[in-house]
């Protein structure tokens, strides 16, 4: 005799209901975590290019002590 998979088995929500949760409530958390892997990956790239541009404006308020330093 052959079982019969309830759709639940089909789609594989089975352990999301057997964990408490509902399939709608673990995608939620995936969406969730998508989101703020985002904005962390967006913050880290904002970040680096506002400490170039501190970098270089610091380089060059210095470069006039380089050159007077060196004699040039």
């Amino acid at each position: 005799m052959t079982e019969q998979l309830s759709y639940s088995k089909m789609m594989g929500q089975d352990q999301a209901w057997a964990s408490g949760r509902g399939s709608d409530d673990v995608v939620g958390l995936h969406w969730e975590f998508a989101r703020r892997f985002a904005e962390g990956i967006g913050k880290l790239v904002g970040n680096t290019l506002g400490d170039r541009r501190k970098k270089i404006i610091r380089l060059l308020a210095r470069m006039p002590e380089a050159t007077g330093l060196a004699g040039i």
